[in-house]
């Protein structure tokens, strides 16, 4: 009997037992907890990106008054308290600074002291933290700590990463030859309708279909080929295109934009890193891979070697060139999937079960997000 090769690009949530001791406890009361990862983050005051006329001195720094120590760091939740350990000559109260960006916060210092705390309000993401005083000052160390997160019966099911998947996590990778682009460290297909669609390049710059690109920036889009008119938007960033022509607003505040929008085959295709910019999001470009992250984070995965080997081998997989001709069937719980249908993404198939039955080896199942309780019954290879 001929063995069915089914290739499952899973984004399935299914029920199984797990034991109860993965759960935790669902009484008590409301009570303040941290999220995973870190709890504090411990600025290296040895390494600063900038300090023009400071000395380093072992683990610690001296910051002539006058002067800024300026450091690159990421933070993966807000921050909501420093505690600056110093030390001081000045015999008179003086003011010590903690900046980054419109976010400022200042507190007294004074000799007879040596640590000061700090209520501060930093934001999650990429900071260029400073430190400044109106006198001379060494300082020891600076430690920020995270905001606890609000919990309530249930607390949030935790999920162990490993380096490599921590560090691509909130990142959008693409590869020109690949027919998958990886999003916060899933892989999705370019395209779900032909799964053998690469992104378009034109002009140096690599182009998604608008649908994808919106998925992946998580955006609301709107796309009405037959009338020229393409949209884009999230909390704070809008994008039009029309026969009149192309623009963004960001922040309240318009920018005129051109080459955002091509056409490709009659499809709308938008273009990657002029997106990314307009939200304040970097790209970086490694190879064949284009990246786009938050600065601090895209620095450290460009720059590692270890990384972006195992991008090579994870997206090998969907090379154009390693791509079947078979055919594609759509399994899904949405409200219009029925096992009489045809298992397009228009008409999916309701279970997995009916898309084993139909699909042949060098086939390809996609099902998409759902709740599948007990479904297959026989053999994936």
């Amino acid at each position: 009997m001929l063995k069915k090769s089914i290739a499952l690009i899973l984004s399935v949530l299914i029920i199984v037992g797990f034991s109860p001791d993965f759960y935790a406890s669902t009484t008590g009361p409301v009570s303040q907890e941290y999220t995973p990862g870190p709890i504090q983050t411990v600025l290296d005051i040895a390494n600063p990106t900038s300090a023009v006329g400071c000395t380093i001195d072992g683990s610690s720094i001296t910051i002539p008054a006058g002067k800024v120590a300026k450091y690159d760091v990421f933070f993966d939740a807000n921050q909501i308290k420093a505690e600056i350990n110093y030390t001081l000559d000045s015999y008179w109260e003086r003011t010590l600074t903690l900046k980054s960006g419109a976010h400022s916060y200042s507190g007294s210092i004074s000799s007879d002291k040596n640590t000061i705390k700090l209520d501060v309000e930093f934001p999650k993401g990429s900071h260029e933290l400073q430190i400044f005083a109106d006198a001379n000052i060494k300082i020891n160390s600076v430690i920020l700590l995270k905001q606890p997160k609000t919990t309530g019966m249930l607390n949030t099911m935790v999920v162990d990463y490993n380096d490599y998947d921590e560090a691509l996590q909130n990142a959008v990778v693409i590869h020109k030859d690949s027919v998958a682009i990886k999003v916060k460290g899933a892989m999705r297909y370019i395209d779900y309708n032909n799964i053998r669609s690469t992104p378009y390049e034109e002009n140096g710059k690599l182009y998604l279909p608008i649908n994808t690109l919106a998925k992946a920036f998580s955006m609301y889009s709107e796309d009405y080929s037959d009338l020229d008119f393409a949209y884009l938007s999230n909390d704070f960033f809008e994008f039009f295109s029309s026969q009149n022509g192309e623009y963004a607003i960001v922040n309240g505040v318009r920018k005129n934009t051109s080459g955002v929008i091509v056409k490709n085959n009659a499809k709308t295709y938008v273009s990657v890193s002029d997106i990314a910019e307009l939200i304040g999001l970097n790209v970086g470009i490694s190879g064949d891979f284009v990246v786009i992250d938050d600065r601090v984070l895209l620095s450290k995965i460009i720059s590692n070697e270890n990384i972006l080997t195992s991008l090579e081998t994870e997206f090998a997989e969907f090379n154009i060139e390693n791509i079947s001709n078979g055919n594609v069937y759509h399994v899904s719980q949405s409200g219009n999937a029925s096992d009489d249908n045809t298992g397009s993404e228009s008409s999916p198939f309701l279970t997995i079960n009916r898309a084993a039955q139909e699909a042949d080896a060098g086939d390809t199942v996609i099902i998409h997000e759902g709740v599948y309780r007990g479904e297959y019954q026989g053999t994936l290879l």
